[in-house]
């Protein structure tokens, strides 16, 4: 799908703007089933693509998504109770994040799903909750990314891993899988004065190197645990067209005799098949107006360049204008 379709605004617009008023989101289900059939497609049918709740937690969406062949990766038990709601069975939602309530636990190993654990913690508290699991659930480890060891706050670092297996193993959850995400954004070291604020980059899609080097260290782990049945590998994949590349390196890395991948995706399903509706409620002047959104409505848009474009086609010359949204801010 060309960049330029991909941005232009859905067929009838216009009319939803009409009928709901602005601002209003939009998301066309078709686009989005479409780029999770190529998304599938690179990967292979071996492969279980799990689409990541955060990215648009929209019970259609879900649904949409979930229909046309996605798992459901939910890092919250807000998003573990959309994706039921949406018609997930449990075996086909992965259970992440790094908060997780004893009840939120127990549902989920009741139902049988995928729960990955992200510290000692948590394990200890799954532990406890032995009893209640179906013999569908399965339970992962979530484990530093290697690049990332003693910097970050998500997930075991790997030294830990096998104390935290063997604990599981004698509560009657034997650990059947690893996971592992890097995410996209990535912090600057502090300043040399001032106040203690970190510079935030996003850097998205990730360089091929980093999720090659990923994928090799929990195909480590997960053979020095004697063999594990699958490797969850995370989000931040580009979208379909530039994903071949990073599909054969992972699976390069983790060698001919894989064990099941799992791999986790948000905005390269939806990204091109979401929108918001906004209105021109003033001209300032012939190269400014003011509309009905704000960043309240498009956070990212202080880091982040956003298109924009006409729902209808205007006559005239094309000239630089100035957004301003109903904020005192923008």
């Amino acid at each position: 799908m060309s960049e330029d379709h991909q941005n232009r605004p859905p067929a009838g617009a216009d009319v939803l703007a009409a009928r709901f008023g602005t601002p209003l989101y939009v998301v066309d289900g078709e686009r989005a089933a479409a780029a999770a059939a190529d998304f599938r497609s690179v990967w292979g049918r071996d492969v279980t693509v799990a689409y990541s709740l955060k990215c648009n937690p929209l019970v259609g969406v879900v649904r949409r998504l979930h229909d046309a062949g996605c798992a459901a990766e939910a890092a919250s038990g807000f998003e573990y109770r959309i994706a039921r709601r949406a018609g997930v069975p449990g075996p086909d939602i992965i259970f992440n994040g790094p908060l997780k309530r004893p009840a939120e636990l127990q549902r989920a190993l009741a139902e049988g799903a995928t729960i990955i654990l992200d510290g000692p913690e948590q394990v200890r508290a799954l532990s406890a909750l032995a009893d209640s699991a179906s013999p569908e659930a399965r339970v992962g480890l979530r484990v530093t990314p290697p690049d990332r060891a003693g910097a970050d706050r998500f997930g075991l670092p790997a030294r830990m891993v096998p104390a935290a297996a063997r604990m599981l193993a004698r509560a009657g959850l034997p650990v059947s899988g690893l996971h592992v995400h890097l995410g996209a954004y990535q912090l600057g070291p502090l300043p040399a004065s001032g106040p203690p604020i970190h510079s935030v980059t996003v850097q998205y899609p990730l360089p091929v190197e980093r999720f090659e080097r990923a994928a090799r260290q929990l195909r480590e782990i997960g053979d020095a645990l004697g063999g594990v049945e699958w490797l969850d590998l995370g989000g931040g994949w580009p979208a379909a067209p530039e994903l071949a590349p990073y599909a054969e390196a992972a699976r390069a890395a983790v060698g001919a005799a894989v064990p099941r991948l799992i791999v986790e995706t948000g905005r390269a399903l939806v990204r091109g098949a979401g929108w918001l509706l906004a209105r021109v409620n003033e001209r300032r002047g012939p190269g400014a107006a003011v509309l009905d959104v704000g960043i309240t409505q498009i956070p990212c848009v202080m880091w982040k360049r956003s298109p924009v474009t006409p729902v209808a086609p205007r006559l005239g010359a094309i000239r630089p204008t100035d957004l301003f949204g109903p904020l005192c801010l923008q």
